[in-house]
């Protein structure tokens, strides 16, 4: 039945009321106080104030703060000035950690960063007492697709909040399984709609003529040109697949290289070193895509690849020539040493009740999935193989990136990357030569260091605190209690809630 104005507005109110309380429901957030202790999880916010930190006084006037987003830690008005004090920085360069930065940000840009920065008048105390500040971070193996042991499904909304609520602030997802959803999640993060990391899509996987069913098929380089072309102007990067025959390679890296896209691999049937030698800007999964180390199978088994990168020496002259050939061409490394350690008979889960986001109906498929995946023999010793070329490569100058391939769940977006870390500082190097991979390292693969990778004045203000000091210790890489995605600051729990129950979960 028709309302009245007057009924309008008092139905207005009501829900604003009810919008509110529910905003400080799913946020966990009270009004700013400066009594808050730093451990909590959300840091101390005092209201707008003068120059120095220690006055909590309103003293001028800011716009109005718009509606808040979901999961928003508190609002930020246009144009209002956010002042992040006392915390550890690490500025992502692989400097040490810096004690007495102050980082200004305005709207999505950090405004100013450095130990002799002044605090404006009117500008929001963000207190990180206790905590580390670093740059947000980039996951370059971040599928937005899962399995369950049933089936494979897009996870639009549970993959990119959980990747968010990590401190993964980009991804690139290295291949989709749905192309035009890949697109369009990307889309609609970058316009509000979603909430999430930026997104860099591969689009298609390019693979010949042996792809997968599920894959867009191109049979010849006629095909593989056109479907190429069909994507060019939609994808931030091209991903090239198992099957890709050398000719379609080259037509499709010269093209994608003219149209100004990186180009990364998961290759086989073309070598490591032809791959590096041709031009190609990254390789995937390190020694386990490179076929000259093992003998190609179409099994479904990977026993054989596994023992035969066990027996691998990393500094023979076979190795140690691709190392060489990584260094003068530039190629990027993604070593991804997490997504094999599911197959482990000892593998330790990232969290212990990681089956609290799987659809419940998943969980027992999931499970007969793992225990039929778990490989006793070869795979420990083919993976320290592996932890050995990533050093020998870091350690000539090489660019090592950090990637997690999250399609079985148990590799959860956010915290695979945290483990993926932790492997890299397993591997040798230091935590701080770590994060580094994963901020810097990886915006410079990707042609975005002059945007994001570091705390500099100028770039976007994607940026995460964690509880600890993960440069001293790498484990409290995970304890992230604030995330900063274009100036927005995001609660990781709050992410992380929402999407209990939901991978998997029939759309």
């Amino acid at each position: 039945m028709p309302i009245s104005k007057t009924g309008f507005q008092k139905l207005r109110f009501i829900c604003r009321i009810v919008t509110g309380c529910l905003w400080l429901l799913l946020s966990g957030c009270l009004p700013a106080t400066p009594y808050l202790t730093p451990t909590e999880l959300v840091p101390t916010i005092s209201h707008p104030s003068t120059a120095t930190a220690s006055v909590t006084s309103p003293t001028s006037t800011i716009t109005p703060a718009p509606k808040v987003l979901t999961f928003q830690a508190f609002p930020v008005a246009e144009g209002e000035t956010l002042a992040l004090l006392n915390a550890r920085v690490i500025d992502g360069t692989g400097a040490p950690a810096k004690l007495d930065w102050t980082i200004l940000l305005q709207g999505s840009r950090i405004l100013a960063a450095g130990s002799n920065v002044e605090i404006p008048t009117g500008a929001r105390i963000v207190d990180l007492a206790g905590q580390t500040l670093l740059p947000g971070m980039f996951d370059m193996h971040g599928h937005l697709y899962a399995y369950d042991g049933r089936n494979m499904s897009m996870e639009s909304i549970a993959y990119p909040r959980l990747y968010l609520a990590g401190g993964v602030t980009t991804i690139f997802t290295a291949g989709d399984l749905d192309p035009r959803e890949g697109i369009r999640v990307r889309e609609s993060i970058a316009s509000g709609k979603l909430i999430g990391p930026q997104i860099l899509t591969a689009g298609p996987y390019f693979s010949g003529g042996e792809a997968p069913a599920w894959m867009l098929s191109a049979q010849t380089s006629e095909q593989m040109y056109a479907l190429y072309e069909a994507w060019n102007d939609k994808i931030d990067g091209v991903k090239f697949y198992t099957g890709i025959p050398e000719d379609q390679f080259i037509d499709i890296l010269n093209a994608a290289h003219a149209d100004g896209l990186f180009v990364t691999g998961h290759l086989e049937s073309i070598s490591g070193l032809r791959a590096i030698e041709l031009g190609i800007d990254g390789i995937e999964h390190g020694l386990f895509s490179m076929s000259e180390f093992f003998p190609k199978t179409k099994s479904g088994s990977f026993k054989t690849q596994y023992c035969a990168i066990s027996q691998l020496d990393v500094t023979s002259p076979e190795v140690t020539a691709i190392v060489e050939a990584i260094i003068k061409h530039g190629t990027y490394i993604d070593p991804t040493i997490v997504v094999f350690q599911p197959e482990l008979p000892d593998f330790v889960p990232l969290i212990d009740d990681w089956e609290k986001y799987l659809d419940p109906d998943s969980v027992m498929p999931l499970r007969r999935e793992l225990r039929r995946m778990v490989q006793p023999e070869c795979l420990q010793e083919a993976l320290d193989k592996q932890a050995q070329f990533v050093k020998a490569v870091y350690d000539r100058g090489g660019l090592i990136v950090v990637g997690t391939d999250p399609v079985i769940p148990i590799l959860l977006p956010g915290y695979g990357l945290h483990r993926e870390l932790q492997n890299l500082v397993a591997a040798g190097l230091s935590p701080l030569e770590a994060i580094k991979a994963a901020t810097l390292n990886a915006a410079i693969a990707t042609r975005l260091d002059s945007e994001k990778g570091t705390i500099v004045a100028g770039k976007i203000a994607d940026l995460v605190v964690v509880d600890g000091n993960p440069d001293e210790d790498i484990t409290a890489i995970g304890n992230t209690s604030l995330v900063f995605k274009y100036g927005i600051p995001y609660l990781p729990d709050a992410l992380r809630q929402s999407v209990e129950g939901q991978i998997g979960k029939d759309k």
